[in-house]
């Protein structure tokens, strides 16, 4: 029983309380005040262990809890605490029990006043802090059974699991359970694996890009009289889209392609370059436009006629 489940008890708060307000002081007091509220008002036990008065069974992470500090602010309060001798600790690896020095000193005087009532009171927290109890150690019960339960319903132990007689084996009757092999997960098929793959991979990105008009547009005005999409078309059938394309690429240790980056360098490579071809200007069997051949046609005949006219 605690002095929190009393229903006339109380602590009493020194009176120095009030004059500290230092953020030290402050957090040694919640944590003293939090330890006589939670302290055993009787001796009891627990597993096993006599508990006594004044006396508090806890842990770090419990009292961080209760306190409302961090760990590291509970661990060096609670240090504080014991150099100053009000409390004294005892602690293992599971738990601390932390003894109140001079807990009567804190303990509310109506506790004592009416007898008869605080005997019903007491008996009162007696039950529900047995109900508690009883009601922790049923949801341990529980979670242990839920977790019986899973490690013996998982699929990959018993349905992919075949039961084998050992008996002539050990010499009794004795079975073992053996887990069958899980069949390999396929490995999915990169561009790197297949050229199909690589090559519908080209096609994609052909597709994708010729048909955006943002970025064809802006080819097209950084490359003034060439035909973005015939050049484009040209780099991939000529070597994008060839095996000896998908060896040089896998040469390379990306895992995906950048397919945007290679055709914007394919447009700029004057041997892909496919020129617009117009009217007024269109070049002849003899690779020269009209007004190449024109101007050719001119010198040509100015150099005769100087000849002649010497």
């Amino acid at each position: 029983m605690k002095l929190k489940d009393i229903q006339n008890g109380w602590m009493k708060i020194p009176t120095e309380w009030y004059r500290e307000t230092s953020v030290k002081s402050c957090r040694e007091h919640a944590m003293i005040q939090w330890l006589v509220m939670n302290a055993n008002i009787t001796e009891s036990e627990w597993n096993g262990i006599t508990v006594k008065r004044g006396q508090v069974v806890t842990s770090l992470s419990k009292l961080s809890e209760g306190v409302q500090q961090s760990q590291q602010q509970t661990r060096n309060t609670l240090d504080n605490i014991v150099n100053n001798k009000e409390v004294t600790k005892t602690a293992t690896k599971t738990y601390t029990i932390i003894t109140i020095c001079n807990f009567d000193n804190y303990v509310g005087l109506n506790f004592y006043d009416n007898k008869e009532e605080n005997k019903e009171a007491t008996q009162r927290a007696t039950q529900r802090a047995t109900k508690k109890q009883h009601s922790e150690q049923q949801q341990i019960r529980d979670i242990i059974e839920k977790k019986d339960i899973e490690s013996t319903s998982r699929t990959d132990v018993l349905e992919d699991a075949e039961i084998i007689d050992i008996s002539e084996d050990a010499g009794k009757n004795s079975k073992r359970v053996r887990a069958r092999e899980k069949p390999e997960t396929p490995k999915e098929v990169t561009w790197r694996d297949s050229f199909e793959v690589y090559l519908q991979d080209c096609r994609d990105a052909w597709k994708r890009w010729v048909g955006n008009r943002e970025w064809m547009a802006e080819r097209q005005r950084f490359n003034p009289g060439v035909n973005i999409k015939l050049t484009l078309e040209k780099a991939c059938k000529e070597f994008w889209a060839t095996e000896a394309g998908w060896l040089h690429k896998k040469k390379s240790r990306c895992k995906t392609i950048d397919w945007k980056r290679i055709f914007e360098y394919a447009i700029s490579q004057k041997t892909n370059r496919v020129y617009e071809r117009s009217k007024d200007n269109s070049r002849g069997k003899d690779g020269l436009t009209d007004e190449e051949r024109e101007q050719f046609e001119r010198t040509f005949q100015g150099i005769i006629n100087a000849s002649r006219g010497r």
